[in-house]
């Protein structure tokens, strides 16, 4: 007779609440957070009204996108208005369908290659080299609950802005003051 299945010993699996071991590109980027933790603080903070004015901004081209999602999928996709993530946008921008980039002022920047810091020196570059304005405000937690997502948002690109021009307008003038 078989037994039952409760006998069965589960092999490769961790026993709850054991964690594993972080291999050494985590425990590296780890590390470069503990030092680096209070970098981004120290740099000149962005006015609160600033911070509004790009949240309020955000969330109309969000909705805009999740209206046209919820009026017909097919379309939406094609027809994008944001980009979330540092390659995404890089790839866009190289592409020319970027109009804006938004950068959080909490991104971890570090001196280790292949990391977060090479990535968003190669995207100032991008968007200096082909005139893309680039405003550096709020912070990650700040951009992904505006955009209602689960994970942090350090970098949003927009594609397409139109019926928000007034909300960019006002913030690009916060920002100039």
């Amino acid at each position: 007779m078989s037994q039952p299945s409760s006998s069965i010993p589960k092999v490769g699996l961790h026993p709850k609440g054991v964690l594993k071991r972080p291999t050494k590109l985590k425990q590296q980027i780890q590390n470069l957070r503990i030092s680096s933790k209070f970098e981004s603080e120290t740099k000149a903070s962005t006015s609160d009204e600033l911070d509004l004015k790009l949240i309020e901004f955000l969330k109309k081209i969000k909705g805009f996108q999740d209206r046209k999602h919820h009026e017909n999928p097919v379309k939406a996709k094609m027809r994008k208005r944001l980009v979330y993530g540092m390659r995404e946008i890089q790839r866009d921008t190289v592409a020319d369908l970027i109009k804006l980039v938004l950068v959080s002022n909490d991104v971890e920047h570090f001196e280790a290659p292949n990391l977060l810091a090479s990535n968003l020196q190669n995207l100032i570059s991008i968007c200096g080299m082909k005139k893309i304005p680039l405003i550096q405000a709020s912070t990650k937690k700040k951009f992904s609950k505006a955009l209602n997502k689960t994970g942090f948002v350090s970098t949003v690109g927009i594609i397409d802005y139109s019926g928000a021009e007034r909300a960019i307008n006002t913030a690009a003038a916060e920002r100039n003051c």
